[in-house]
């Protein structure tokens, strides 16, 4: 899906700006992402090209989930529910998937979960503290797959080390599935994280806002 103007990738974005201005994307992600589970749809391959991030005249940032190609209406009447496939098997970005996602077994579908979306946005996060997305899968990629088997050896995969949004990194990569929490236990530990309440952020409503049209466009495509 390619939306015109729309805005950078999160890759790009994160070439022209410092760790500190990165921290200001944390809370439209969470955001964006709360505005498809509170529809009960799982976006089902979140990663950095997949988050645009747009400013205005007067460089106030808004960001914006695209590629909807394997958006899933999670548990919903008349709907299959299952995560997205091919005649090759399940189709996911390597490096950003579930290990549920990544470890399943081809016999049998596998069914759509906001919390294959959490363990994504554990991943995005954790990102943004990093220099660059690069660095990220080039850690991921030389501990191979085995990695996303080993709780402890992913943990250690983390760059989130003695930041404030540390606990919250960790609980959302999980290797249980059910671990994870939900979107709203996400936004109650960034909340604690930062001392304030998520909602009260103007970036954060702008977020809502732009996931939510592209969630009415979901729909409508349906």
């Amino acid at each position: 899906l390619v939306i015109a103007n729309a805005g950078q990738p999160l890759t790009t974005s994160m070439k022209s700006h410092d760790k500190y201005h990165r921290k200001l994307f944390i809370p439209q992600l969470i955001n964006a992402v709360t505005a498809l589970h509170n529809e009960s749809i799982m976006h089902g391959d979140l990663k950095p090209h997949n988050v645009l991030i747009a400013f205005n005249e007067h460089y106030v940032s808004t960001l914006k989930l695209c590629d909807f190609d394997s958006a899933r209406r999670v548990d919903s009447p008349g709907s299959t529910g299952d995560f997205p496939s091919d005649r090759n098997g399940l189709k996911y970005t390597q490096f950003w998937a579930a290990p549920e996602v990544v470890f399943h077994h081809p016999s049998a579908p596998l069914r759509a979960a906001l919390s294959i979306d959490l363990f994504a946005l554990g991943l995005l996060l954790d990102v943004l503290y990093r220099d660059t997305c690069n660095e990220f899968t080039t850690v991921l990629k030389e501990g191979e797959e085995g990695l996303l088997k080993d709780q402890a050896a992913l943990f250690a995969m983390l760059h989130c080390k003695g930041h404030t949004h540390q606990r919250l990194i960790e609980q959302l990569c999980q290797v249980v599935p059910s671990k994870r929490g939900t979107i709203h236990t996400t936004m109650n530990l960034y909340a604690e994280s930062q001392g304030t309440a998520i909602h009260g952020q103007n970036v954060a409503l702008n977020a809502n806002f732009e996931a939510e049209k592209e969630h009415n466009r979901f729909l409508r495509d349906e």
